[in-house]
This record gives C-alpha cells, structure tokens and sequence, in this order.
C-alpha cells in the first residue's frame, strides 16, 4: 500500500471516529436534555471536541438530528425488508424476538429518538410508515384474502407489530405480548 492511500485511510478513519464521537454525544444528552436546550457547545463538550470541528461535519444542531433520524429510519428499513415475510408466515413471537435482537444494538439511540418532539423527525411515526409500507406491498402482492380493507388491515398489523416492539425495548421480551401478537397475527391474515 503506498503513502497516499494509508494517508487517505488515516483521514477517513479520523472523520468517522470524529463523526461518531460526536453522534454519540448528542444521544447521551439526550438522555437528559430536551432536544431545543441542546447546544452545539454542549455536544462538542461532550464529544471532546471542538465547535469549528463540529461544523466541518455538520451544518447545525438539526443537521447532525437529521443524519442521525435518517440513519435510524435506513438500519429499521432494512430490518423490516429482511424479517417481513418470517413475520407474516412464520409466527410473530419468533419475527419480532428476531426484530428485537437486531434492533437491541440501536435500542438507546432509538428509544431517545423516539422522545424528540420536532415534527419533521418522529421517528416512532417514521417506524410506523416503514412497517405500513412493507405490509401494504406484502398484503397487496401475496393477495391475501383479508376480512377488511387492505388499508385498515395494514394499519392495525402495523400497529400492533410497532407497539409490540416498542413494548420490548421497554420491558424487555414478554411472552405473553408476544403469544397476543400471534392470536392477532392468525385473526387478520388467516381466519
């Protein structure tokens, strides 16, 4: 390997390790801090670094939530496209114990997005659509014979699969949630 490309991965190195340091530290306020008291001081005090640096990644405060928002909704999409059809063919408790097990690397980011109160970056709503999505082409390509309208149906399965994941980054795996889900997961898409 020659000199500019050891050079090059130096740098890229740094600018990751600076990028994450820095994402990491606006999670762990807002742990404890509300998104608008949040600063760019305070993040850059956090991160150890400085505020000039902060802006040679990111534009603003928003920015850096943006980065991170999007990152969140990318990783749940692709957890989503991957474990869909074990969820809707195999049984739920066993889908969403392995949605859970995916998710767990992400459950502090996550679970402290999902308390930021600025419209544009809901990331429970965002979930919600992510998985609404998904359903919608899954109940429309496989042409399941539904009791009820493929657009109520897809927002009650949404519904109960966000809210049964939402239940266990909380309170951890509940067999009982989990054997609900699948009686709700028979009853919408196999009566």
């Amino acid at each position: 390997m020659d000199i500019k490309r050891r050079i090059v991965l130096v740098e890229d190195l740094r600018k990751f390790k600076t990028k994450r340091n820095l994402e990491q530290a606006f999670i762990k306020l807002l742990k404890t801090k509300d998104f608008a008291k949040i600063t760019i001081g305070d993040i850059c005090k956090v991160a150890f670094t400085s505020r000039s640096t902060f802006y040679l990644h990111y534009l603003d405060k928003f920015d850096l939530l943006e980065k991170v928002f999007n990152k969140q909704v990318e990783d749940f999409e692709l957890i989503v496209k991957k474990r869909l059809k074990s969820l809707m063919t195999l049984n739920w408790k066993m889908s969403i114990e392995q949605f859970y097990a995916e998710l767990i690397a992400h459950k502090e980011s996550i679970l402290v997005l999902f308390q930021i109160n600025v419209p544009q970056y809901n990331l429970q709503n965002e979930f919600k659509r992510v998985i609404e999505s998904y359903l919608r082409a899954y109940f429309t390509q496989h042409e399941l014979s539904l009791e009820v309208d493929v657009d109520l149906a897809t927002q009650i399965a949404a519904g109960v699969i966000f809210e049964i994941l939402n239940w266990t980054f909380e309170h951890g795996i509940d067999n009982r949630a989990l054997k609900f889900a699948e009686k709700m997961r028979v009853v919408l898409i196999e009566d």
